[in-house]
Order: C-alpha cells, then sequence, then structure tokens
C-alpha cells in the first residue's frame, strides 16, 4: 500500500499563515475602504459634537417661567427675585380646632404591682380578665380574676434500678415504673421484621431469578430443553489443540445462535502509522506560489 499523505495541525497554522497574505486585514473601528481625517478637522469635528452635547434652552422656554407664587390664595410679592416663605416647624404652631389630645390623662384605675411573695406554691393572686377603654383608647375599667398557684410537687420514689434501659414502661404521671433489654424480635413487639429464616429465603428467591449472564466452557452444546439461556457456552474450535479458541454460542427464542469467538482479530488490512507521511511546509507553499 502507498503511503498516504496527512494534515497536521501545524500544516494548518502554515497553510492559514500564507492565505492570510492573500487578503487585506481590516482595521478595528474602520471598513474596507476608509478616508482618513487631518488633525485639524477632527479638532473642528470634536468642538462641534461637545457644543451639540451642552444645554439649551427649549423654544418654548419663556411660556414655562413663572409670574407670580400665592399662598392658600394669597399672592406673595417677590423682592429681589426672591420669595420668602413661612412654614410651621412645631405643632404648637398650628392651630388645634379638632381638639386633638395634647397630654395623656392620668389612669381611671389604680396600678397595683403583684408581690413576688404571693407567687409561690399554694398561692392566690388576681390578674386582670377584661378591660373597658374610652373613645381615645384609654383603659377606664378593669376587670380581674383570682388564680390559684398550684401545690409544691413532689416526685415520688422511684423503684427502678438505675442503669440503661432499651425498653421501658410509663405510667400516667409520666414515671418510668419497668425497665427492660430486650434481644429478639418478639420481646421487642416487632411485627414487620422478618426472621433469618425469612431472609435466607429470600435471598434464594432473589439469587434464582437472576438474570446475570456467566459464561461456561462445554465440549458441545447441551440439547434445547437442557440449556440454560443466562449461559454463554463457549465450545473450542479444535478439541485437539492448544490455542484456547472458542466459538460463542447462546440460546436465544428456543435456538442456539453464534455470538462471536475468542480468536484474535486480524489488523493487517486496516491502515497502519507508518502508511501515512505528513505534508510539509514545502507542499503547503508551493499551493500559494503564482503559476
Amino acid at each position: 500500500m502507498p503511503n498516504l499523505k496527512f494534515v497536521s495541525l501545524t500544516n494548518l497554522v502554515r497553510f492559514l499563515e500564507n492565505l492570510k497574505d492573500l487578503f487585506v486585514a481590516q482595521v478595528p473601528g474602520k471598513g474596507l475602504s476608509t478616508n482618513d481625517l487631518t488633525d485639524g478637522l477632527k479638532s473642528d469635528y470634536d468642538a462641534a459634537y461637545d457644543h451639540s452635547q451642552a444645554s439649551h434652552a427649549p423654544a418654548n422656554a419663556q411660556e414655562n417661567v413663572i409670574s407670580s407664587i400665592k399662598v392658600n390664595g394669597e399672592e406673595v410679592d417677590i423682592t429681589d427675585k426672591t420669595v420668602d416663605l413661612t412654614v410651621p416647624t412645631k405643632i404648637s404652631d398650628l392651630e388645634n380646632d379638632g381638639n386633638f389630645l395634647q397630654a395623656h390623662p392620668e389612669p381611671a384605675i389604680d396600678d397595683d404591682t403583684t408581690d413576688d411573695e404571693i407567687l409561690k406554691f399554694g398561692k392566690t393572686f388576681d390578674v386582670i380578665d377584661e378591660i373597658t377603654r374610652d373613645e381615645f383608647g384609654h383603659v377606664i375599667k378593669a376587670n380581674t380574676k383570682t388564680l390559684t398557684m398550684p401545690d409544691e410537687y413532689e416526685h415520688p420514689e422511684s423503684t427502678i434500678t438505675p442503669g440503661v434501659y432499651r425498653s421501658v414502661t410509663v405510667d400516667k404521671d409520666g414515671h418510668v415504673i419497668e425497665g427492660t433489654n430486650p434481644t429478639t424480635r418478639e420481646e421487642y413487639g416487632l411485627t414487620d421484621v422478618p426472621t433469618i429464616e425469612e431472609m435466607e429465603t429470600a435471598i434464594e428467591g432473589a439469587m434464582s431469578g437472576s438474570t446475570h449472564l456467566r459464561k461456561a466452557i462445554v465440549a458441545e452444546l447441551p440439547e434445547v430443553a437442557e440449556a440454560d439461556e443466562r449461559v454463554i457456552y463457549l465450545v473450542k474450535n479444535d478439541a485437539g489443540s492448544d490455542d484456547n479458541i472458542y466459538t460463542e454460542w447462546m440460546l436465544i427464542e428456543g435456538a442456539f445462535e453464534k455470538m462471536g469467538d475468542t480468536a484474535l482479530i486480524d489488523l493487517d488490512q486496516y491502515l497502519h502509522e507508518d502508511d501515512l507521511d505528513p505534508i510539509s511546509d514545502d507542499d503547503i507553499d508551493e499551493l500559494f506560489e503564482d503559476d
């Protein structure tokens, strides 16, 4: 087979460099054809642009001129281009024509503070149950009710030996009255946990229903009725040789189908690296030479 030429990345770079010399490179910001400005003309253009961006009075500026100022309908004189308006800065400067509350009234009920002494076991004290307010939201009446503090609690003595328990019995008051350490499923009262025998049966069932393939070397294919669809059968091509080349068979839909063999693949018919020669720079440059 004659050697073949191939293009490498280096060849491609060389090709693009030659190709670039055939065209005019575009300058950023310009077209392929442009007229450059002189410094003086560019200066005039810059001055004209700055002037166009400056603030100018609109054509209707005179229509927007304020000719007089009024406060609550009363005209205010403008003297020396100055208008002096007096604005209130505190509430006392305003007239209280709505009779707004100017000071909080004194409370109409006594403020009795509960003594800490009565907040003890077995003591009683009063708390506010309902209040009445006036039109301004002020409390004018408070109804109370009496509460009684509970008696001092005494925890009963436990009859359980101190220790760690996996299962405990609790009475209606929340006290632990019994503790045990169960070790079996029955002692724990578990009904949804399988036994060891049930686990082993489930594992055996899962393994028997497994669809994983396995290989088996046989002298000849078994009868179809006795063959296993999950087995790839390897039959030696030459029983008397030591080459260990086998033909692979599988049982598919009631018949044996040949899947392939373990013989080495002959690569002589494929293209090898030695059959390729890279294109040289001279070959690339020759493409761009003038005839």
